[in-house]
């Protein structure tokens, strides 16, 4: 049977754990990761790898570093050094996507964002929908466009907040919520990219 074959580009340990999810089906193939280059850290400037970083190490996948931007350099090692993948999924990541970036997967540019969109576009949803006491919220898998999260969801996992989370428990929560049914939902909209529903165009609540 023949993989999907994904890349992924992030940051963290909440990217990590989407990463694991990938790396342990037989479904999919994760062929190269996309990240931001290690920085000196604390007071004696220790040069140290983030999480997606080491993760990509101790499975041997093929790494980018991303410093500032996705630069020309950028563009030229994806263009011609790497596999052209299936998917390219964004979590956590943190960087603005260049359109020939979108364009570069055979099938789909993918985010998964922490919120029930369109509510809580932007970078700390997790922050907003405990300060503003969101009862009830959800983690959505989705397509990327030019837009900031605007993209058409492929999925959202829904779930209750509890009101004694701090933002790192909801996070916990959402991403252990949807990786139980990740890589289903990306096979799902491989095999049928009209499950997708458009989100509105304008979101009053973007952090």
């Amino acid at each position: 049977m023949n993989k999907f074959k994904v890349a992924i580009a992030g940051t963290t340990e909440k990217t990590v754990l989407c990463a694991q999810t990938l790396l342990s089906n037989n479904q999919f193939e994760l062929v190269w990761i996309l990240t931001p280059t290690p920085k000196p850290v604390g007071r004696d400037q220790k040069i140290i790898p983030n999480p997606l970083d080491l993760f990509a190490k101790k499975n041997n996948l093929q790494t980018i570093h991303v410093d500032k931007k996705i630069n020309e350099q950028i563009k030229e090692k994806i263009l011609h050094e790497v596999i052209k993948p299936d998917f390219l999924l964004v979590v956590d990541f943190g960087y603005i996507i260049p359109k020939w970036l979108l364009d570069f997967p055979k099938i789909a540019f993918l985010n998964v964002h922490p919120s029930k969109l369109p509510r809580w576009r932007g970078s700390s949803p997790g922050q907003y929908s405990i300060l503003f006491n969101d009862k009830h919220s959800a983690i959505s898998l989705m397509t990327i466009n030019e837009n900031l999260d605007q993209g058409e969801i492929i999925y959202q996992e829904n779930f209750e907040v509890n009101q004694e989370w701090t933002s790192q428990d909801y996070y916990n929560h959402a991403f252990n919520l949807i990786c139980q049914n990740l890589t289903n939902k990306i096979f799902e909209y491989a095999t049928n990219q009209n499950i997708t529903t458009p989100q509105p165009e304008k979101s009053e609540t973007i952090t």
